[in-house]
C-alpha cells in the first residue's frame, strides 16, 4: 500500500510499537493516533496547495481510520460494535477527499438493490482514466471484488490505484455482507455472487450509456477478486458480459477452510452426527473466551455471514462452495458455468488458505483450457495471502516503469497471462504470455515457470486430519468402501476384527498398573486415548453403513411392492432372510442380503407363523433378527464401554497423582485448535473436550443399539422393554432384544460384583469432579 500513499512506513511502525499483544483496544487507539496525525497533514498540504502531499495524506488517513476498526467485533455472535460505522463513514468521506485530488477521474455512485426489506443502494466508486491516458479503442473495464471483510476504499490499492494509468476503467463496490452495506443496512453475505454480479452490470449498462463520453466499452469486461473475493469473481464470472476471470488466491469451499483451519476431526464427526450441536456451541463458545484471535475470526465471520451461533455459522459457511449438486442431486460444479479465460493465482506462505486445498482444486475444476495458475513461492513473489506485500506485481506494467504503452502493444495490468483463441483475445484486456520467465513460481523450486495442466501433479484424496497434533485415523475400511468400486467388507468379518482390537486394548490397559504420561514410557495415557477414539469411531461407521444398506433395502422393497403387490413382497423379503447367513459369508454381502441380514431380524414374524408366502398382517410387522449379529455387535459396544472405562481410570489417577502444571506438559491427548488458541495448552479445556466428545459417541452407538438415552453410562435401559420405533434401532425383534438384554445384564451383574469395578459413568464423574477441584 505505501506505492499507492495508503501508508507511510514511520508511521505502521509507530502504530505497531504501540499495540499490544491480544488487546484490540491498544489496535485501535494506535491506529486512531496515526489517523489523526495523517488527516492534520492533509488538512495543511491543502491549505498550502499541495495537492500531492494532501491527496496521499487523505489516503492514509482513510486507510489507517479504516484500520482502528479492524478488531472491533460486537458484544454477541452476529452483532457489530457501535462504533464500526461511524468510523467507516469517517474513512470512506477522508477518502473521497482523497478522490477528488487523484489524476484520474473518479465517480462515486449508488447501486439499487433489492432485499427482502426493500430497495437500498450498494455504494460504488467507477475510476476512469482521463481522455489523455486512455487507449486506442474504447475503454475496457474490469471490476474488483471485495472479499470477506473488506471495503471498497481499500480496495482502491490493489487494482483502482493502477488500472486507470494503464487504460482502464476499474469498479468497486461493497455488496451484501461487506463495509456498509453489512454493518449500517445489516444485508448480510450471500454465495451466488452471479446474481449480485448481474444487478451491477446492469447498472453499469445504464450509467455507461448515460455517459458516453466515457467511451465505456461493455464488450471487455474482466472480473478480478482475492481470497473469498477470488471464490466471488469465479462465480460472478458466469455472466456471459464477462470476458475474463482474474481470482487471488481464492478460496474453494469455506466451511472446509473453517474446519481444517480449526478441528478437522471434530467436524467431521459433528458432520457424522456424532456429536450434538450443543457440544459444538459450547466448544467454539470456549475458545472465543480463551483467545482473542478465535473471537475476532469467529464473530468477524459471523456478522458477515448474519448468523449467531457456532452451528449456524458452520451450516452457512457450507454454502460458500463451489460445488453444487443438480437437479437430480448429482455432484457438479460452479466452475462449469465459465466460458471465459481465468487467470488462478496462490500463495505458498498463506497463513489460511493451503495451495492445493484451494488454488489447485479450483484450477483443475475449470473444464475449459483457457485458464493458467501461478503460485507465489515467497512474499516479494506474492506468496502471502491475497498478494498482501506484492501489490506492485500484481500491477506491474511491461516494459519502464511508469510508461504508457499504446496501439499495437499489449498493456500487462498484472503481469499475469490467459492465453486465449476466443474471439476476444487476452491482448484485448491487456494480459499477456510473454516471458514466462518472469512468473511466481510454486514453493517447490526456484525456477520461475507457469503452471500448464499438464504440469499438475492429481490432487490426492482430503485426509481426516486429528485434532491437531494427534494421529487419529478415522478413514475406516468400511468408510472406504462404501465411496469406492469394488468388493464389499464382510461386516461380521469386520465386528470380530473389532472385537479382537479392543480385547487387546484392554489386555494392556489391564495389564498396567498405571498408564504413564511420561514421553517415551509406553504404554502412554495419549496412545490409549487415540486407540479409544479410534475404536468408537469404527464401531459408529459400521453402524452407520448398517442402517444405510439396510434403507436402501427397506426402499427397494417398497418398490418391489408397488410392482408386484404385497404378496410377492413377503416372499421374497423371507427367501432372502434364509439365505442371508449364505451371503453373509459370501465376498458379495452387500448385494441384496446384507442390507437385510445386518439389520437383527428382517423375515416377517407372519413367515414363521403361516409359512412362506403368506401375507404379513400390517404394513411394518415385528422383525426376527440373526443372534450372531446382535451378539458381536453388543459384544464389540460391551468391551468398548470397558476400554473407555480403564480409559478414564488410568487419567483419574494421573489429574490425582500430576499438579496441574505438570499435566499441561505430560499428558498428550490430541488437542483442539480452535483459531489461534489451541486447547491442547490447557488441560482442563482439553479433558472437557474428550470427555464430552466420546460421551457423544457412545450416546449415537447407545441409540442405534436401543439403549435409550444414556449417555456413555453402559448399559443404559428404556423404562418400557420394548424399543421406540422412532430411535431406529438395529435391535429390534424380541429375540435380538432379549439376546442384548440378556448381555449387558450380565456385564452388569460383572461391574457391580467384582472388586474395584466402577461403571464408565462413575469413573468420568471423577473426572469432572478433579477437574472442578482445578478451577
Amino acid at each position: 500500500m505505501t506505492r499507492s500513499e495508503g501508508a507511510d512506513i514511520a508511521e505502521c511502525f509507530q502504530a505497531v510499537g504501540s499495540i499490544r499483544e491480544n488487546d484490540p483496544m491498544s489496535w485501535q487507539k494506535a491506529w486512531s493516533k496515526q489517523a489523526e496525525w495523517a488527516e492534520s497533514l492533509a488538512q495543511e498540504a491543502q491549505c498550502a496547495g499541495n495537492k500531492a502531499a494532501a491527496r496521499g495524506a487523505f489516503l492514509r488517513a482513510s486507510n489507517y481510520t479504516r484500520a482502528s476498526s479492524y478488531m472491533m467485533t460486537g458484544d454477541q455472535m452476529g452483532t457489530s460494535d457501535s462504533r464500526v460505522v461511524p468510523v467507516l463513514q469517517k474513512a470512506a468521506e477522508l477518502f473521497r477527499s482523497a478522490t477528488k485530488l487523484l489524476d484520474s477521474l473518479v465517480y462515486p455512485l449508488q447501486i439499487p438493490y433489492d432485499t427482502k426489506d426493500g430497495k437500498l443502494s450498494l455504494p460504488a466508486y467507477l475510476y476512469c482514466p482521463r481522455p489523455s491516458t486512455r487507449l486506442q479503442h474504447k475503454t475496457p473495464l474490469l471490476v474488483n471484488i471485495a472479499g470477506a471483510d473488506s471495503t471498497q476504499e481499500e480496495q482502491y490499492f490493489m487494482f483502482p490505484a493502477a488500472g486507470p494509468e494503464l487504460g482502464y476503467a476499474v469498479l468497486t463496490f461493497e455488496g451484501p455482507g461487506q463495509g456498509l452495506a453489512l454493518h449500517e443496512h445489516n444485508i448480510s453475505m450471500r454465495p451466488d455472487w452471479e446474481e449480485v454480479i448481474r444487478v451491477v452490470l446492469d447498472y453499469v449498462s445504464t450509467f455507461a450509456g448515460e455517459h458516453e463520453e466515457l467511451e465505456l466499452d461493455l464488450t471487455r469486461i474482466a472480473i478480478a477478486g482475492a481470497s473469498l473475493g477470488g471464490y466471488f469473481a469465479l462465480r460472478a464470472a458466469a455472466d456471459e458480459r464477462c470476458k475474463a476471470c482474474i481470482a487471488i488466491d481464492p478460496v474453494y469451499d469455506l466451511y472446509e477452510f473453517g474446519a481444517n483451519h480449526a478441528a478437522p476431526t471434530l467436524f467431521a464427526w459433528w458432520n457424522a452426527g456424532w456429536i450434538p450441536n450443543a457440544v459444538i456451541n459450547s466448544l467454539i463458545s470456549i475458545g472465543t473466551r480463551l483467545s482473542f484471535q478465535s473471537r475476532w475470526e469467529i464473530f468477524t465471520s459471523a456478522r458477515f455471514l448474519g448468523v449467531s451461533t457456532p452451528v449456524d455459522l458452520l451450516q452457512t459457511m457450507k454454502k460458500f462452495s463451489l460445488h453444487r449438486l443438480d437437479g437430480a442431486g448429482e455432484a457438479k460444479s460452479y466452475l462449469d458455468e465459465l466460458a471465459c479465460p481465468v487467470l488462478v493465482s496462490g500463495a505458498a506462505q498463506s497463513v489460511y488458505f493451503d495451495v492445493d486445498d484451494h488454488t489447485s482444486r479450483v484450477f483443475k475444476g475449470i473444464k475449459h483450457q483457457e485458464k493458467e495458475m501461478w503460485v507465489g513461492a515467497d512474499a516479494a513473489q506474492g506468496g502471502l495471502q491475497a498478494k498482501m506485500g506484492a501489490v506492485a506485481l500484481c500491477n506491474q506494467q511491461q516494459g519502464e516503469t511508469g510508461s504508457q504503452q499504446r496501439a499495437g502493444n499489449q498493456i500487462d495490468l498484472m503481469e499475469l497471462g490467459i492465453s486465449t483463441p476466443m474471439s476476444h483475445s487476452s491482448h484485448d484486456f491487456g494480459f499477456s504470455l510473454d516471458e514466462p520467465s518472469t512468473r511466481p513460481t510454486s514453493p517447490k523450486s526456484h525456477e520461475q515457470i507457469n503452471h500448464l495442466p499438464s504440469m499438475l501433479t492429481p490432487l490426492s484424496n482430503d485426509d481426516l486430519a486429528c485434532f491437531g497434533d494427534s494421529r487419529i485415523d478415522l478413514e475406516s475400511s468400511l468408510s472406504s468402501a462404501t465411496s469406492s468400486v469394488g468388493p464389499t467388507p464382510n461386516v461380521l468379518q469386520m465386528l470380530f476384527h473389532l472385537c479382537s482390537t479392543l480385547t487387546g486394548d484392554l489386555a494392556i490397559l489391564d495389564s498396567s498398573h498405571q498408564i504413564s504420561a511420561e514421553p517415551g514410557s509406553p504404554p502412554r495415557i495419549d496412545t490409549a486415548v487415540e486407540n479409544a477414539l479410534s475404536s468408537t469411531a469404527k464401531l459408529s461407521d459400521i453402524i452407520r453403513a448398517m442402517k444405510s444398506a439396510d434403507a436402501g433395502q427397506e426402499q427397494r422393497d417398497k418398490q418391489r411392492t408397488c410392482i408386484m403387490g404385497p404378496h410377492h413382497s413377503s416372499f421374497s423379503s423371507s427367501q432372502s432372510t434364509l439365505l442371508s447367513p449364505t451371503s453373509i459369508r459370501g465376498s458379495q454381502p452387500w448385494e441384496g442380503s446384507w442390507g437385510q441380514s445386518s439389520r437383527m431380524g428382517h423375515s416377517t414374524d407372519s413367515m414363521y407363523r403361516t409359512g412362506i408366502g403368506a401375507s404379513p398382517p400390517s404394513p411394518k410387522p415385528a422383525k426376527r433378527g440373526d443372534i450372531m449379529f446382535t451378539t458381536t455387535l453388543v459384544n464389540a459396544y460391551i468391551l468398548l464401554v470397558r476400554v473407555w472405562t480403564k480409559t478414564y481410570l488410568h487419567l483419574h489417577h494421573i489429574l490425582l497423582s500430576r499438579p496441574q502444571g505438570e499435566i499441561s506438559e505430560l499428558l498428550g491427548l490430541p488437542s483442539l485448535q480452535l483459531g489461534g488458541y489451541i486447547v491442547g495448552s490447557n488441560p482442563s479445556v482439553k479433558i472437557t473436550v474428550l470427555l464430552e466428545l466420546s460421551s457423544s459417541m457412545l450416546k449415537v452407538i447407545e441409540t442405534s443399539l436401543g439403549l435409550g438415552n444414556s449417555i456413555g453410562t453402559g448399559y443404559g435401559r428404556r423404562d418400557s422393554p420394548h424399543d421406540d420405533p422412532n430411535t431406529q434401532s438395529l435391535i429390534m425383534d424380541a429375540v435380538s432384544v432379549s439376546v442384548r438384554e440378556a448381555l449387558l445384564s450380565q456385564e452388569t451383574y460383572r461391574v457391580s460384583t467384582e472388586e474395584g469395578e466402577l461403571s464408565l459413568r462413575r469413573v468420568m464423574d471423577k473426572v469432572r469432579e478433579q477437574l472442578d477441584i482445578w478451577r
